[in-house]
């Protein structure tokens, strides 16, 4: 350093010259060289293009030597780093040393893949279209399996099964039959075909008091068809989603206006409308009930208590679990929520016919439910000052559902 600052002291500030005259040229040297240079390319462009590539030509070495300078002030070792690509790429991307999966890692996974894709595929087409069995239980049926059952409630595979073996189940009511009549065989376009049909008649003329029995059989206690499908899939529910539609088959429906009417309450009492949505924001405060542990399983052999709060049962949503066991027993509590639901969806039904239609007899409804939504729910945030209700801040709907049967 004092080596620098003695050289740079020996210069004056006022004379524009180098440091180091024998690095740096002149101007008229400069000068000079665009001429030398242009001169060799006279013939082969014009004075213009000389000049402007005389110019990138200046450029082009800056960059260079702006090159030069960032190693030697950074260091070799951190401009390769810099420059140096990730190691591995990113996902979908080959911008780096290695790639993000090996290609046999992403060949087994997608053979993984795959597999659980047909496992979900098989289990899907069981949840709709599951056809029980000789031992099966409700779970086994399929979803649409029983939504197409038929007007004496058998499954769709189950009615099929029944049109394909026997006479007296048919799909739609005065649907024509391609049974062909009993009656002789007819005689052949061929008359190389006459003993055949001797055979044939002479068989006929032997069997026809059997089939004639048989027939008459049928006709007796297999001729009143049955079975068939009805005409709508929950005709019952889509007139009462229809407020613009009081006819179902040339059928007044008087009493089809369940979600149009009055709503049920958490007692099972006429209380609201259905089918409207108003906003609601008043909350439920929280409440606590109580199990024992006897009550739970929790008690083991010889007084042993093995409390686990994973195996209770679930109470319901956002209720927690506390055990006390100074009093053996777990309390729970329902967290705060909305208390009345957004909008109510009442539905009851036809009772088989006999309460609106055809073979009405007046009977009032046998089976409703009633689902309640309720959107942006509450829950109250035990941190904040005052109560500290608060809407979730996501978007959310909580549902529940209410069955009823009317006795």
């Amino acid at each position: 350093k004092n080596q620098l600052n003695n050289i740079l002291d020996a210069f004056p500030e006022d004379r524009s010259m180098p440091a180091n005259p024998s690095m740096c040229s002149t101007p008229e040297e400069l000068e000079l060289f665009d001429e030398l240079r242009c001169s060799i390319l006279e013939n082969r462009m014009s004075s213009e293009q000389c000049a402007a590539q005389n110019q990138n030509a200046k450029i082009q070495l800056l960059e260079d030597l702006d090159d030069i300078a960032n190693v030697l002030n950074q260091g070799v070792s951190n401009i390769v780093e810099a420059n140096m690509p990730p190691v591995f790429s990113d996902p979908g991307c080959d911008n780096g040393l290695l790639p993000y999966q090996p290609d046999e890692i992403q060949e087994v996974a997608m053979i993984s893949l795959d597999s659980d894709m047909k496992k979900m595929e098989a289990t899907f087409a069981t949840d709709m279209l599951g056809d029980g069995g000789f031992f099966s239980s409700q779970k086994d049926w399929g979803f649409l399996n029983m939504v197409l059952s038929d007007t004496y409630g058998n499954p769709w595979t189950v009615h099929q099964d029944k049109t394909a073996n026997g006479a007296e189940w048919v799909s739609y009511y005065g649907e024509m039959s391609d049974e062909e009549p009993f009656g002789p065989p007819s005689p052949p376009a061929s008359p190389w075909k006459i003993p055949l049909w001797i055979v044939e008649f002479i068989a006929w003329i032997v069997l026809f008091p059997l089939l004639a029995i048989i027939y008459l059989i049928d006709l007796l206690f297999f001729g009143s068809r049955r079975g068939a499908y009805p005409l709508y899939v929950a005709g019952w529910l889509r007139e009462q989603f229809n407020p613009n539609v009081t006819t179902f088959d040339d059928t007044i429906i008087g009493l089809a206006k369940d979600l149009r009417g009055a709503a049920m309450n958490s007692r099972g009492r006429q209380e609201g409308t259905s089918m409207q949505f108003i906003p609601t924001q008043d909350r439920r405060r929280e409440r606590t009930f109580y199990k024992s542990f006897d009550s739970l399983g929790f008690d083991g052999f010889l007084w042993d208590t093995d409390v686990e709060l994973v195996d209770v049962p679930s109470y319901g949503y956002n209720v927690t679990a506390k055990p006390q066991f100074g009093n053996d027993r777990v309390k729970f509590t329902k967290e705060a929520r909305k208390d009345t639901p957004d909008i109510k969806l009442t539905f009851r039904d036809n009772a088989k016919g006999y309460r609106s239609g055809p073979n009405n007899e007046g009977s009032p409804w046998a089976y409703g439910f009633q689902v309640n939504a309720y959107y942006h729910d509450l829950y109250r945030d035990k941190e904040a000052r005052g109560p500290g209700y608060k809407n979730r801040p996501d978007d959310n709907v909580r549902v529940s559902v209410t069955t009823a049967l009317n006795f």
